[in-house]
């Protein structure tokens, strides 16, 4: 029997790779078997120790605590990791047309399924719970707190290094759970008549920013922006077809601190305390309406910010310009962007639809 080996061999398995970042982790386990790997953009989360687990389950553990996508690579037998970083304030990676075109003889469009938004609750989560494993938690609700009719909650560990980041790692999957308005669940384009979309469509990654423009009058002037969740291909006959699987882009524009110069799109503070000072409210058709600041700035009257949305009472308005330099403001708006139409109460609360978030 050997003697003098002791039991630091427990200690140092306990401590294994301890403060390894998530895509490192997931990149040196890949190359220890032997598979191929591709990593997208770089995480920040460090992670704890490597326990003895499978390999599925151990990069698992780095994808869930980074929040980031795990996907196979193409035309080979391989893993990728997209970083959550890396998904935040992309710039469209593909557009698609949903109008209709006439050609050779036949109508046609880049985008061969009808945009079906899905009102739904199979994506909400506002009661999140994130525990790191073997150490403190966090958690964060909506304000105010959810309803217990309406409660739709989640609990999460993640192996990472410390207790520091907990909160933010929970708000981050409250805002995708709660992010508002309709959901995008699957996109199709016929790349048979729409050639040109080939080559970006063979680059698009899991985490990429789609957007879908041409759609009827009702959906948002710029189009619908959503985020690459799986890809796959058909062949329809002659017809290549090819399908994605997504969710909202939105929840992933976010406004960062200290970072570059900030966009008219991210750079919007909600206010502190605005309500509606039209006497004695306002009808569902009014385009314009005064605003009284309770408590904080004043709302923006400069061009460049416009148009933004803001939120009265479950109807989203599009604020077209903003005069005023006092507590009461005058908006004037395009109403029911949410397809909500309906009259608003003097004292109603003013909020704005989307407000600056901080990168996590």
């Amino acid at each position: 029997m050997q003697r003098g080996r002791g039991l630091g061999w427990l200690a140092q398995a306990e401590t294994a790779h301890i403060g390894e970042l998530a895509h490192e982790r997931f990149a040196r386990l890949c190359r220890e078997e032997g598979l191929p790997v591709e990593v997208v953009g770089r995480s920040e989360v460090t992670m704890g120790p490597q326990s003895p687990a499978k390999l599925i389950d151990l990069l698992s553990e780095c994808v869930e605590a980074d929040g980031g996508r795990m996907f196979e690579l193409p035309g080979e037998l391989g893993l990728g990791f997209r970083t959550r970083l890396s998904m935040l304030n992309q710039d469209p990676k593909l557009v698609l047309d949903a109008s209709t075109r006439l050609e050779g003889g036949a109508i046609v469009s880049d985008v061969t399924n009808p945009i079906a938004p899905t009102w739904d609750d199979r994506a909400v989560v506002n009661d999140v719970t994130v525990k790191r494993r073997d150490g403190s938690s966090a958690r964060v609700t909506t304000d105010p707190p959810p309803d217990p009719a309406a409660l739709y909650d989640s609990e999460v560990e993640l192996n990472v290094e410390r207790d520091e980041g907990l909160e933010q790692q929970a708000s981050h999957r409250l805002t995708l759970g709660t992010w508002q308005g309709p959901r995008v669940p699957a996109v199709s384009a016929d790349l048979t008549v729409a050639p040109h979309l080939v080559d970006g469509w063979l680059r698009l990654r899991e985490g990429d920013r789609v957007r879908v423009v041409g759609l009827p009058s009702q959906a948002p002037l710029e189009g619908v922006d959503v985020l690459v969740e799986g890809i796959a291909d058909e062949m329809r006959g002659a017809r290549w077809v090819g399908e994605l699987n997504a969710s909202p882009a939105g929840p992933w524009q976010v406004g960062v601190l200290d970072g570059p110069a900030p966009t008219a799109e991210l750079d919007r503070l909600d206010s502190d305390r605005s309500t509606l000072a039209s006497w004695p409210g306002i009808d569902e058709d009014a385009t314009g309406f005064v605003v009284l600041v309770e408590d904080g700035p004043l709302w923006t009257t400069d061009p460049v910010f416009f148009p933004f949305e803001v939120e009265v009472d479950g109807e989203v308005m599009r604020v077209l310009s903003i005069s005023g330099t006092s507590s009461l403001q005058t908006f004037t708006v395009e109403r029911a962007q949410n397809g909500v139409a309906k009259s608003h109460a003097y004292g109603t609360p003013v909020r704005l639809h989307r407000p600056f978030r901080l990168r996590l």
